[in-house]
């Protein structure tokens, strides 16, 4: 694909890791399209307690993880409330289950307003990059394997270590960053 866009599946993954030379990586937003419906300012959902395929294509390629989390990504736009149960939340599952993204509905800023519109409202954002983890190359991995790898006490450590640093110093405009349902 274009710009080097591919799509997030094992096959896609594994060309990308075992491609010859240096420099080969592959970006992975491992909640996925379901975990996009979560996204409201101030609130932030991680769910990674059953996403193991991107775990498993880097044992097999020998890839290391490196742990990248964005502060201030959910506070660019508002998205309409859409509790879990709600039939705003029921029409964006059916969608997604059959589109394969999640349809949020959401609004930021105007041109001329600052009430409504589809541009980004002016938040920063804060990449923090943490450091890799070394992955051991196994063409045929173990569940054992996989979910020692899964734990991942460093990324587990990076994330709430950055969490309490950056809420302070970040200085957001709105509520401050909560984690709720946090699962490794």
């Amino acid at each position: 694909m274009g710009y080097g866009i591919c799509g997030c599946n094992k096959n896609s993954l594994e060309y990308i890791l075992k491609s010859k030379g240096q420099g080969n990586a592959a970006c992975i937003a491992v909640g996925g399209a379901l975990e996009a419906l979560e996204a409201h300012p101030a609130h932030f959902t991680l769910n990674l307690a059953h996403k193991k395929g991107f775990i498993k294509s880097a044992i097999r390629t020998g890839a290391s993880i490196v742990p990248v989390f964005s502060f201030g990504e959910n506070e660019v736009y508002t998205q309409v409330s859409n509790p879990v149960g709600s039939r705003v939340r029921r029409l964006q599952t059916f969608l997604t289950t059959y589109l394969g993204f999640s349809p949020p509905l959401f609004h930021g800023r105007g041109v001329f307003n600052y009430t409504f519109g589809f541009l980004p409202y002016r938040r920063p954002i804060t990449t923090v990059v943490g450091e890799p983890l070394e992955v051991k190359q196994n063409p045929d991995p173990s569940n054992e394997e996989i979910n020692e790898l899964h734990i991942m006490k460093r990324s587990m450590n990076f994330t709430s270590d950055m969490s309490r640093h950056y809420k302070t110093s970040l200085k957001q405009t709105r509520k401050n960053l909560v984690f709720q349902n946090f699962i490794i």
